[in-house]
């Protein structure tokens, strides 16, 4: 029987090279864990905003998925009721592509 101490091509996470920005508080560095799927222990990250990273495409995903709605109060032109409107989404987070 033969071994390999290389993983099974299924189990590799593909790897990016991008530069993180912390939209919400630029000259905070952000500290979290994750755990994407069949993952049995979760990894530690912290990130300082500018800098270059090889992160998973899971994490990248995760991080440029993280935001919330943007709302805009107008009134309603049928009952004249102020009435607040969805215009977009805040992205907390984002990692750039590097070369």
């Amino acid at each position: 029987m033969a071994t390999s101490k290389e993983q099974p091509k299924a189990t590799q996470r593909e790897v990016r090279r991008v530069k993180f920005m912390n939209n919400e508080d630029p000259d905070l560095d952000v500290t979290f864990s994750f755990q994407g799927k069949n993952m049995s222990e979760p990894e530690q990250y912290r990130l300082y905003p500018g800098q270059e990273y090889d992160l998973p495409k899971d994490v990248i995903e995760h991080l440029n998925n993280q935001a919330y709605p943007i709302y805009r109060t107008e009134p309603d032109p049928v009952t004249g009721q102020t009435k607040h409107v969805r215009t977009g989404m805040f992205n907390r987070f984002t990692c750039h592509p590097v070369g």
